[in-house]
């Protein structure tokens, strides 16, 4: 079985920083969603993540 040729093409050195962005936007938009679902207006939200581990209702 023949194999086509392969080029060195300098993937990592060019895109390095996408990747970087690219994670760093990832957890920002991890910590706002956690922020947005513990905030006052959405903390007894029935789809909020934390009634699927068993979380009660808070009283305001």
């Amino acid at each position: 079985m023949m194999f086509p040729k392969r080029f060195s093409t300098p993937v990592l050195k060019v895109y390095w920083p996408f990747f970087i962005s690219g994670v760093g936007i990832y957890a920002l938009f991890g910590k706002f969603a956690d922020l947005s679902a513990n905030s006052k207006e959405f903390i007894n939200d029935p789809r909020n993540p934390r009634f699927e581990k068993g979380g009660k209702y808070i009283e305001q």
